[in-house]
């Protein structure tokens, strides 16, 4: 039995693809409400946002509710508002929303739970008739090296869809620190475990964010519990996994 844990300890760390300049883990748990959430966005020094307070829905544009006096419906006092492309900003093109609408968004869904999101998230682009790319770009008012959320029916990176998140370091359109886009080649299934995951980013290399571009030219990238956090990043974690398990191994071939 122990053995079998350990495995799947470490399966949770190397089963997502990595770059030059991040790597992705998918390790969730239940955060209530059918919604996926994972221990590094718990961590302390996270900062999360549930979008859980704003009313009515849907909502839109995203940065009315900029939190710039203690009385805003966000839970983070973080800035929302235009995106960024090829040197020039874009108009912000999102909305928050709760439930699904054929052909609009899809709330995410928690192969924990086997139910989709019941509350509040973000869904990009609000309208498919705005000028591409369709964006909302968020600056996080702090450096860090985590970024978590929960990924609803995740769709490919192709010339249509063109799905990504672009982190940067000096605000919204300062330098471009790394792009992520979609961990599975997904279709946008609803109901998929694959296509709906909650999806952890650590940027390698001492690199550190302050702000991200969410895009989707067409409907939609939804995604909720919206974490950034400075949580060391696991790989010296997972290579203490892959050592025990060698010395577990070693250990019962010799008893």
């Amino acid at each position: 039995m122990k053995r079998m844990i350990l495995v799947g300890v470490v399966c949770a760390f190397i089963a997502a693809p990595a770059s030059a300049d991040f790597y992705m883990t998918f390790d969730a748990q239940d955060g209530g409400n059918n919604t996926l959430i994972s221990a590094f966005a718990l961590a302390p020094g996270s900062l999360v946002e549930t979008f859980n307070k704003v009313t009515p829905l849907p909502s839109s544009p995203i940065s009315s509710h900029n939190d710039t006096g203690g009385t805003g419906l966000l839970d983070q006092s973080w800035t929302w508002g235009t995106g960024w492309n090829a040197g020039a900003s874009t108009p912000e093109n999102g909305r928050i929303v709760q439930g699904s609408q054929s052909g609009l968004y899809a709330a995410p869904y928690s192969y924990l739970t086997g139910k989709q999101d019941l509350t509040p998230y973000a869904a990009i682009p609000e309208n498919t008739t705005g000028p591409a790319p369709r964006q909302v770009g968020v600056d996080f008012g702090g450096d860090y090296r985590y970024l978590g959320l929960h990924w609803g029916s995740m769709d490919r990176f192709d010339g249509t869809w063109a799905q990504k998140i672009d982190l940067y370091t000096g605000g919204v359109g300062g330098t471009l620190v790394a792009t992520i886009v979609s961990p599975h080649p997904g279709d946008g299934t609803w109901l998929a475990k694959d296509t709906n995951r909650y999806v952890n980013i650590f940027l390698k290399d001492g690199l550190t964010f302050d702000s991200a571009v969410f895009q989707s030219n067409q409907y939609a990238f939804e995604f909720d519990n919206l974490a950034v956090g400075v949580v060391p990043v696991p790989g010296a974690v997972l290579l203490g996994f892959l050592g025990l398990g060698y010395a577990g191994m070693r250990l019962r071939k010799m008893v």
